[in-house]
């Protein structure tokens, strides 16, 4: 708020005047130790005033005219009243006006911020049912016991896995090789069966481990299965050495081009930012980068700091993020600039090696609350 100056000069005055008046009939004592009477003193504040352009009339006392302090031409406190709210109003204005600061409505109220329901309670309970939960701060692998193939939720700040279901008979023998959600939330796996004698693209619940067999892929090996563009699946086949584009209502899959490099045991990651595909050759060792659309597979960096033999790789959609696991059922952090590998915790909890590793793109309410 803007005060115009008269106002405040108006109010000033008065606040002085006030005071005066006040302490008019009082004995004063001046520097030379006498004592002056009320009409002197009165006398000589009027004699001492600034020149404010101001008619002040020409007794200013106990007695004065308060509609006479003010000029008829100032248009804004003449015939008003002056008292105390006044006074304290004009103390409120010097302050800003010292400061510099004008009350735009953003100045916050001291009282209010010192007030006891201002201030947090250090002792208070929080309830902790009403956290909502952190997305995408997990994986999935599906564990390839001889005795239950199950499903296993991993924490990546632990590397420690949790179970989260078993799969059913008959698939609970079944080799799965490959894991993978694609961006509406669904779960794939590529499945060798038993004794590795059928390419089978299966869809399960991730909440039950119910599985729902899409079809043959009409390739032999497809270790490496992971999201694409949209809603669909991209595929590493290594017998032909080929990339493959793959269907999530039959399970069929389609030759992109072949990868120009000889793969062994692989997986494949899709990256939203680099608008590619990060593939691990398990034979080398090697990071490669697979062009999405003619499937040629160009060498990134080497890399350290773990052997592969079977391979599992997802990129972390919500941490940017490439891990990977291998025969020991470590689960590691990879660095795509330098290749170095760290390992995160002692084990994720496979009864056998790791080969498959999965990370979803949206909430998955069941995993969240796991």
């Amino acid at each position: 708020m803007k005060v115009p100056m008269s106002r405040v000069v108006a109010l000033c005055m008065a606040s002085f005047f006030a005071a005066a008046c006040s302490n008019s009939t009082k004995n004063v004592t001046p520097d030379n130790g006498g004592v002056v009477d009320g009409d002197t003193l009165s006398s000589d504040v009027e004699n001492s005033l600034p020149d404010t352009g101001v008619d002040t009339g020409s007794d200013i006392g106990p007695d004065a005219d308060p509609d006479a302090v003010i000029g008829e031409d100032d248009d804004l406190l003449a015939g008003d009243d002056i008292g105390a709210d006044d006074i304290a109003e004009t103390d409120d204005i010097l302050s800003d006006a010292d400061n510099g600061a004008e009350d735009d409505g953003t100045t916050p109220d001291d009282d209010a911020l010192l007030s006891d329901e201002a201030t947090p309670d250090a002792d208070a309970d929080i309830d902790t049912d009403t956290i909502e939960p952190i997305i995408g701060r997990y994986l999935v692998s599906i564990d390839n016991r001889t005795d239950a193939t199950r499903l296993l939720k991993v924490d990546i700040d632990t590397g420690e896995g949790t179970e989260v279901c078993v799969l059913p008979a008959p698939y609970n023998g079944y080799n799965y090789n490959s894991l993978t959600f694609n961006r509406a939330g669904y779960l794939f796996a590529h499945c060798r069966g038993v004794s590795g004698e059928v390419s089978q693209i299966h869809r399960i619940d991730p909440c039950t481990c119910e599985v729902t067999v899409l079809g043959d892929s009409g390739f032999s090996s497809i270790p490496g299965i992971t999201a694409d563009r949209v809603n669909g699946l991209f595929g590493i086949e290594t017998t032909q050495d080929l990339f493959l584009t793959i269907d999530t209502a039959t399970g069929a899959g389609t030759s992109i081009g072949p990868l120009g490099v000889n793969f062994g045991t692989s997986g494949a990651t899709w990256s939203d930012e680099d608008d590619t595909v990060y593939g691990i050759n398990g034979t080398d060792d090697d990071l490669y980068v697979i062009d999405p659309d003619d499937g040629v597979a160009t060498f990134l960096v080497a890399i350290t700091g773990v052997d592969f033999g079977t391979v599992g790789i997802e990129l972390n959609p919500f941490d940017g993020v490439i891990y990977a696991c291998t025969d020991n059922g470590i689960l590691y952090a990879v660095d795509p600039v330098t290749g170095i590998a760290i390992a995160i915790g002692t084990g994720m909890g496979h009864q056998t090696s790791c080969s498959n590793l999965g990370a979803p793109w949206t909430e998955v309410t069941c995993l969240e609350e796991l």
